[in-house]
């Protein structure tokens, strides 16, 4: 079974999708580095990847 995003996490993989970086995702969403990084280990787990290379390339290949 596919563990859906929260909305936060959707928001802050749609930012790594742009490609910004986590200083600059914590200065938009006006939150800490140790609460985005908490977010991103959520969505790695939910998405079944190890990093941002494969968050993206699986991100990309499902949406064809």
């Amino acid at each position: 079974m596919k563990k859906r995003l929260s909305q936060r996490e959707k928001e802050i993989r749609q930012l790594i999708l742009e490609g910004k970086t986590n200083k600059e995702i914590c200065r938009i969403l006006y939150i800490s580095r140790s609460t985005l990084e908490n977010h991103i280990t959520k969505i790695y787990q939910k998405c079944d990847v190890k990093n941002r290379m494969e968050l993206i390339f699986k991100y990309f290949k499902e949406r064809g």
